[in-house]
């Protein structure tokens, strides 16, 4: 497992398989978001005070989270910005 801190909450990445499972701390209904299918909204199951998602593994591809109040920061590796000012997280295998 990935864990990774930012402010008072984790933002975690799990590998199961040929599965990868996403989770953030957030007191609000959270999406994901991934260049693997051009950004579009995936609203996370909550879990145990985490949002949480489960995605196919790929090798390599861009994320970012939002809730009501918009871009999510989370702390990440490698990240890029986007043209809309946010910053996009890059994961990498």
């Amino acid at each position: 497992m990935i864990s990774i801190m930012y402010g008072c909450a984790a933002h975690e990445i799990e590998f199961k398989g040929d599965k990868m499972i996403f989770s953030v701390k957030n007191d609000r209904e959270t999406y994901f978001h991934y260049s693997v299918d051009n950004f579009k909204p995936h609203k996370m199951e909550k879990d145990d005070g985490y949002w949480t998602i489960v995605v196919d593994k790929k090798d390599e591809f861009k994320f970012f989270y939002t809730d009501d109040r918009g871009v999510k920061s989370v702390d990440c590796v490698e990240v890029e910005n986007d043209d809309f000012g946010n910053i996009n997280c890059i994961f990498k295998m």
